[in-house]
């Protein structure tokens, strides 16, 4: 793991705490710490996946299949909750959809090994620009429909996770991808940094005051 994947690790951890305190004191924020969870949670996991199956003898069979058809699972997942909770706060609607596109293409890729290698990066390259246009259609959407009502730091949170992905797009689409890619690390760890600091800012200057207790002003 380089330096740069080891602080991307950290401070997805580092979110899902903060983002928990703050779904604490708003109710409307819990749909974002759930979001902050599942992206430290998968990543984790993620990282003690990958070293099983990764450098596997070919077939991959028994429990090391099922290993990686989860770290498949996970992948799409990230994508998937990114257009949920844009679509959530910036359209107001159930992403109901997205999760189904989700297990979609999940028990896609349980054809093994049909879909493997070429065809297995191809379909994480379309999930990730269906997840990505997703959040920018749920965002543009919500702008140009009015429904996003005021902003808040749930939006911000989005949007910099959006500017992101258009980052990692943008990169994919170069012949050279893989010699760019430390420019997608970079992104990601970017907008996870300003999440986190869009959460500080929001708790010392922003966040509601604690309910009163009932009957403490009798």
């Amino acid at each position: 793991m380089t330096l740069l994947s080891l602080a991307h690790l950290i401070l997805e951890i580092a979110l899902a705490p903060v983002a928990f305190l703050a779904s604490r004191r708003e109710k409307a924020l819990r749909p974002l710490a759930a979001f902050a969870a599942f992206l430290a949670a998968s990543d984790v996991l993620r990282q003690l996946l990958r070293p099983v199956f990764v450098h596997a003898h070919r077939p991959l069979v028994g429990g090391v299949r099922v290993l990686a058809h989860l770290d498949e699972a996970l992948f799409f997942g990230w994508y998937a909750v990114l257009a949920a909770v844009a679509i959530f706060y910036f359209l107001r609607m159930r992403p109901l959809l997205v999760l189904a596109g989700w297990v979609a293409a999940w028990v896609w890729c349980l054809n093994y090994p049909y879909v493997s290698g070429v065809r297995l990066r191809n379909v994480y390259h379309l999930a990730t620009l269906v997840g990505a246009s997703l959040m920018w259609v749920a965002i543009l959407g919500g702008i140009a429909l009015r429904r996003t009502g005021k902003g808040s730091l749930a939006h911000f949170v989005v949007g910099v996770f959006a500017v992101s992905e258009a980052t990692t797009i943008a990169t994919s689409l170069s012949p050279d991808y893989m010699q760019r890619w430390p420019m997608i690390h970079y992104a990601g760890t970017a907008a996870i940094a300003a999440a986190i600091a869009g959460h500080g800012y929001w708790w010392f200057f922003r966040r509601p005051p604690p309910a009163t207790p009932e009957g403490a002003l009798a």
